[in-house]
């Protein structure tokens, strides 16, 4: 397997949990032959156990990036063996706008949680209890090798380094490894009599990068390797990986100090497609030759990029195909891991319980609106993505402190008759003080400038939606943050309304505030786009004559949606006799209709139907497609594994 080192430690991982599961368990013992091995071994530096002190290391002395250190809390070498306090840590750091951490603001988050009235759990104290010990103990001014190696130890040693859980063989012989590269550093101090602190750790991260380390593990069951070579000796099974197009034959690499000409004269194979169309050929023959069973293989995309198989796995699979055929134990079907892997029959799950109301209010009918399996996955599996800190303001801070603005705001103003009443400075006074309210609560006294800057952009959005609602008839704002129940397919969904207004002529109008973009709106197709409108309808009853969302974005400020009549808000369009509905009152039938189709959406996943069935579009932002592969199944079977057996 040729490419980064990464990939070829995740497959040696999984070829372990394949081979031996049992080992994986707490308290299980280890092998007692080798399983994998990756040849020729890799820098120190990349063994986990040591990246793990690295990163202490540098955390202590400098700023990191959040994904090292969310990843340095997630390790497994600490003295607590349950990980489970340590991802709360993780989690609660991911709520600070830190796209860097250092020392004092990581101990700062730790002792104070970036969220408002949120007390800091134990765990993160004593997080913080102990990093403070171990930069203690690496301080100090400039001092020979031998010192700083007493002091990395220390250091290491105040945060329980490598913590209480027994290590493997692989990484008992890594540490051993590791101790060992620190008393070589130690004994520097015959060439370097003084180093700073910076100068010392750069020095010993130098050395365990240019270190090479394999541990010692006799005869292994699988090897794998980054060399794509003749293996000398014969194999029971070879698998090569990585032959698309981009990478076999493999890229030219002419020598810059030659003449291209001269190289080519000489026959290099690297200087020309021709000798290495020809020394691909020739290697796969020598695979050929050393292996009773071979596999050749290449993905079939990389992140969001495309990718095609060689155009020699074409050939070398029209060859095979003039062959004989040979009986053939696939390699993945001998590894296949039985009951580790949940199945569906017929994309159906276990029942939700009835008696538990459905999650997350309205988002359980818009997720399964756009595909059961994603409902599914994120509501009963919790395969939601995690939160990633982000510079400035986030878009959910941005959609809440709006939120919260208008609700403080028609708290004040009540009515049109008072929007109207008001001249342009009174109203932006108002909203000034409504935003700062909001803030407050949310940000504390003291904003950052990113914040002030939010408090700015969000009260000339509000601005702008009473200057379109100065427009409207008259209004009275008769519930904000509504809660309410309904009853949907047998279960219970439990929602927030953002706003109901009284109309002039009766009824209520529903408005329901989005921060994003405004989207296109479809009522009467196979995928309804606002569910949860249509639960905000069936749960507040025949008062309702108009839904609508309130986009509030830079792009526009605008109300949209759908009415028993069309001049009852701003961009509204009218109800319509739904295709085979009884009756003559378009609003009736069109809410009898979509009852009954919030009904459906509810029922399914009460039964636990997780099917994927996707609406148009509704992947392009979907985050859990590696696990209902959906895009296996979309691309046609292309060739991407031609074993010549």
């Amino acid at each position: 397997m040729p490419g980064a080192p990464g990939s070829r430690e995740r497959l040696a991982t999984l070829l372990r949990q394949a081979l031996a599961p049992r080992t994986f368990t707490l308290g299980a013992d280890p092998p007692r032959t080798a399983l994998v091995v990756i040849e020729g071994g890799e820098p120190l530096s990349r063994a986990p156990l040591v990246v793990h002190a690295l990163t202490t290391l540098a955390l202590l002395t400098r700023s990191l990036d959040y994904e090292s250190v969310s990843a340095w809390l997630c390790a497994p070498y600490w003295r607590e063996p349950d990980g489970a306090a340590r991802a709360r840590v993780d989690l609660l750091l991911r709520r600070a706008p830190e796209l860097e951490l250092d020392l004092p603001r990581l101990l700062a988050l730790l002792t104070h949680p970036p969220a408002a009235r949120e007390t800091a759990p134990q765990a993160a104290r004593e997080l913080a209890a102990q990093m403070s010990a171990a930069a203690l103990a690496l301080q100090g001014p400039s001092a020979a090798p031998r010192d700083w190696a007493v002091r990395i130890r220390a250091a290491l040693d105040a945060l329980h380094f490598p913590g209480a859980r027994t290590l493997t063989s692989e990484e008992e012989q890594t540490l051993a490894r590791f101790n060992e590269l620190l008393n070589e550093f130690g004994e520097l101090g015959v060439a370097a009599r003084s180093m700073t602190r910076a100068q010392a750790l750069q020095t010993f991260e130098d050395l365990a990068r240019r270190s090479a380390f394999r541990p010692a593990s006799g005869d292994a069951l699988i090897t794998v390797t980054p060399r794509l070579e003749d293996p000398l000796i014969r194999y029971e099974g070879i698998w090569v990986a990585g032959l698309d197009a981009t990478a076999w034959p493999a890229p030219l690499a002419i020598n810059p100090f030659l003449a291209a000409s001269a190289q080519r004269a000489a026959a290099i194979p690297a200087a020309s497609a021709a000798g290495r169309t020809a020394e691909a050929r020739a290697l796969m023959l020598a695979w050929r030759a050393a292996a009773t069973e071979l596999v050749f293989s290449a993905a079939i995309r990389v992140e969001d990029l495309t990718l095609a198989p060689s155009p020699l796995l074409g050939e070398w699979q029209h060859e095979s195909a003039m062959r004989a055929p040979v009986p053939m134990v696939w390699l993945p079907a001998r590894l296949r891991r039985a009951g580790m892997i949940e199945t569906f029959v017929d994309a159906v799950a276990p029942a939700w319980p009835s008696a538990v109301p459905l999650p997350s209010g309205t988002r359980v009918l818009e997720l399964q609106n756009l595909c059961a399996f994603r409902a599914f996955a994120e509501l009963r599996l919790g395969c939601a993505p995690l939160d990633t800190p982000a510079p400035g303001v986030t878009p959910q801070e941005r959609g809440q402190l709006i939120h919260a603005a208008l609700e403080e705001l028609w708290k004040v103003l009540q009515d049109s008759h008072a929007l109207h009443a008001r001249g342009a400075a009174q109203l932006n006074t108002l909203i000034d003080a409504s935003v700062a309210r909001a803030a407050a609560e949310r940000w504390g006294d003291v904003p950052t400038p990113a914040q002030r800057r939010e408090r700015r952009r969000a009260a000339l959005l509000i601005a702008a939606l009473c200057e379109l609602e100065r427009g409207r008839e008259h209004f009275r704002v008769r519930d904000l943050e509504f809660e309410a129940s309904v009853h949907l397919g047998g279960g219970r969904l439990r929602l927030r309304i953002d706003r109901i207004d009284a109309l002039a002529d009766g009824g209520v109008a529903i408005l329901d505030y989005k921060s994003g973009a405004h989207q296109s709106m479809e009522w009467y197709g196979e995928h309804l786009s606002h569910p949860q409108l249509l639960a905000y309808l069936a749960a507040i009853g025949t008062d309702v004559r108009a839904l609508a969302t309130v986009s509030i974005a830079a792009r526009g400020v605008r109300f949209a949606g759908i009415g028993a009549t069309a001049d009852l808000l701003p961009k509204l369009a009218a109800a319509r006799v739904p295709p085979q509905a009884s009756g003559n009152d378009p609003w009736t039938a069109s809410g009898a209709l979509w009852r009954e189709r919030i009904e459906t959406l509810a029922r399914d996943f009460l039964a636990g139907r997780a099917a994927v069935a996707p609406a148009p579009r509704a992947c392009d932002y979907c985050e859990v497609t590696s696990l209902c592969r959906i895009a296996d199944y979309q691309l046609k079977p292309d060739v991407d594994a031609a074993p010549d057996d």
